[in-house]
């Protein structure tokens, strides 16, 4: 806004009558400025308001450009309406920004476009547009504040060499890039997949904790989530506990569970996390650092299901004693009556028990109620 001492006269893209020239217009503040683009767009489309002023203020304006500007004005009005120029210029730019040194491989452009584009071709046009150029180091323009990253630069360069000469009947020719990606990642994924196809759950946990394990290497944060949990882990297992307790009291059947993740510490005045395996097998706790195991060169996944499920409430367990005639596949079996229950609510089913014809299947209802699990289970099983 612009205001003087007592009351606001106008909004950056906005005049009012308070700041309108008439002919009786004797003296004449010139003003140029550039505004924060995301509120000028704000205010503007909150208002309901779209001027010249405004379309051209929520862009990326160039602050070095209002010195020329202010004396070319300052020039027009001296020379066509007469008077003179009655105080100094206020600058105010608190803030000035700094036109980045873009690090650029002229061959990119050719790389991205799948087209030949000379690198003569590439610096002329950077040239032309206004870039100094310092080796692979291109300073671009201030007036083009939307040049930041080498990206922008390609862009240029390939839109002055000219979309249309990009064949569309052709098949690009991509160049192979080096594989990046740590083998600790390979090792994860690979564990994963394993112990999930073994019937193991996946568990993710907090990395911050309230108790240390070795107060001689823990790690303390200063800006915690709350000062209960203070402390990053050195190790997976109490964690898990907590989630075996927690099992519990849902009542979950057998659980089987592990958890992949980072663990910290402090050796001397260095700072280490390192990959971590933890298990709990339904008897005992273990874990693995994972940095000292081999790592794969690649990893190829497998079709398992990964999906998610959070638990709500308590597993109610029921059974259902079912007589059926002639011999009978229990895998078979298993999957007929799965399929009558929702996925939603079936959290696993087994038989238990088999003699002669009589089968007992054991059913695990999940996020549900006792009522809503009894009525399901008495009319998939037809003992209602």
């Amino acid at each position: 806004m612009v205001n003087n001492s007592s009351q606001a006269l106008s909004l950056s893209f906005w005049g009012g009558t308070s700041c309108a020239i008439d002919n009786s217009t004797t003296n004449t503040i010139i003003e140029f400025a550039v505004y924060n683009p995301s509120v000028v767009r704000q205010n503007s489309h909150q208002l309901k308001v779209t001027t010249e002023a405004a379309t051209r203020l929520e862009k990326f304006l160039d602050p070095d450009l209002i010195p020329s500007a202010l004396k070319f004005l300052s020039k027009l009005v001296l020379e066509n309406c007469g008077g003179s120029i009655g105080s100094n210029v206020y600058d105010y730019y608190p803030s000035p920004t700094k036109t980045p040194d873009i690090n650029f491989d002229y061959n990119s452009p050719s790389l991205i476009s799948g087209i030949d584009i000379s690198v003569d071709f590439a610096k002329k046009t950077l040239i032309n547009l206004g870039c100094v150029i310092n080796e692979n180091f291109i300073t671009p323009p201030s007036i083009r504040k939307d040049i930041t990253i080498p990206e922008d630069l390609a862009e240029e360069v390939i839109r002055f060499y000219g979309y249309d000469k990009i064949p569309t009947d052709q098949p690009l020719e991509f160049k192979a890039v080096k594989n990046i990606t740590p083998p600790e990642i390979y090792l994860v994924e690979q564990i994963k997949d394993r112990l999930v196809s073994e019937g193991f759950d996946e568990v993710i946990t907090w990395p911050l904790v309230s108790t240390a394990t070795d107060q001689k290497t823990v790690i303390k944060t200063e800006n915690s989530i709350n000062t209960e949990v203070v402390y990053l882990r050195q190790s997976l297992i109490p964690s898990l506990k907590l989630q075996l307790d927690q099992y519990k009291r849902y009542k979950l059947p057998n659980p089987k569970f592990f958890e992949i993740g980072k663990i910290y510490y402090k050796a001397g005045d260095n700072y280490i996390e390192k990959f971590s395996l933890g298990t709990y097998d339904g008897s005992e706790f273990k874990e693995t650092i994972l940095d000292d195991l081999d790592k794969p060169e690649s990893y190829t996944p497998h079709d398992i299901n990964n999906s998610a499920v959070e638990l709500t409430s308590q597993i109610i367990t029921l059974d259902a004693n079912v007589t059926l005639e002639g011999s009978q596949d229990p895998i078979t079996l298993i999957t007929k009556y799965s399929a009558m229950i929702s996925k939603d609510i079936l959290w696993s089913m087994e038989i238990t028990d088999i003699f002669e014809n009589k089968y007992t299947f054991r059913v695990c209802y999940y996020n549900c109620d006792d009522k809503t699990a009894k009525k399901i289970h008495l009319k998939t099983f037809d003992l209602e």
